[in-house]
């Protein structure tokens, strides 16, 4: 939603495109493709942080399915 974005949230059932908008692009992703979609591992980097902590988002035909932080 726009005040999800806004605030640079997400949550399980946003579209890939909020997570992008809210977000921006990640500094990798993976993508597995199998017979039931497509799913990607988002991997958003904290450079700020000493040891450059990862959080991974996963999407699974463009809806994000779990966040990993």
């Amino acid at each position: 939603s726009l005040g999800s974005i806004t605030r640079k949230s997400i949550r399980i059932g946003d579209s890939q495109c909020s997570l992008y908008a809210a977000w921006g692009l990640a500094a990798r992703t993976n993508q597995t493709t199998t017979r039931h979609g497509i799913s990607i591992q988002h991997v958003y980097r904290d450079y700020e942080s000493y040891y450059g902590r990862a959080n991974y988002v996963y999407t699974r035909n463009g809806q994000i399915t779990a966040v990993q932080n």
